[in-house]
């Protein structure tokens, strides 16, 4: 399982945090993107894949983005959706759970158990938060219109 609780964990979905300073009402960080990084950055906000996104402020990435403090959670939930994780989204984090590993609710609605990779069933830990929603990972966050066939 992984987890995303704060701007520097947002690196293993190749979104780079660097400095607050750059922000001139000091509510945004300057991140620079990879292409996964830019990859989720535009899924996340609805933007095309093919959009231009500003220059880069650093090697290895492809461009920068001010990114506002709430915005972890979607970028999170996108990040993972992308790395075909099955996502945990709690009052206090965001978590990933890999491919072999799952998470079981019990019929009690409150307790749940993770399975790991190597088959060990761990309860859901408290401290991690109350769980609010499981997304199962697909092929798409998009929505198509029936009528049209259209991507949404």
């Amino acid at each position: 399982m992984h987890a995303i609780t704060k701007f520097e964990d947002l690196n293993q979905f190749g979104i780079r945090p660097l400095t607050g300073e750059a922000d001139a009402l000091s509510f945004r960080i300057l991140c620079d993107l990879t292409e996964e990084g830019a990859s989720v950055f535009k899924e996340c906000f609805g933007l095309p894949q093919a959009a231009k996104l500003a220059d880069n402020w650093n090697t290895g990435a492809i461009a920068s983005v001010l990114l506002p403090a709430d915005a972890i959670r979607s970028l999170a939930i996108i990040g993972y959706h992308q790395q075909n994780k099955t996502v945990i989204v709690t009052d206090k984090l965001i978590a990933g759970l890999d491919p072999n590993e799952h998470i079981t609710r019990h019929s009690n609605n409150d307790y749940y158990t993770i399975y790991t990779a190597k088959g060990h069933a761990h309860p859901w830990p408290t401290v991690y938060g109350t769980i609010q929603r499981i997304i199962q990972p697909k092929g798409t966050t998009r929505n198509v219109h029936q009528m049209t066939g259209r991507s949404i």
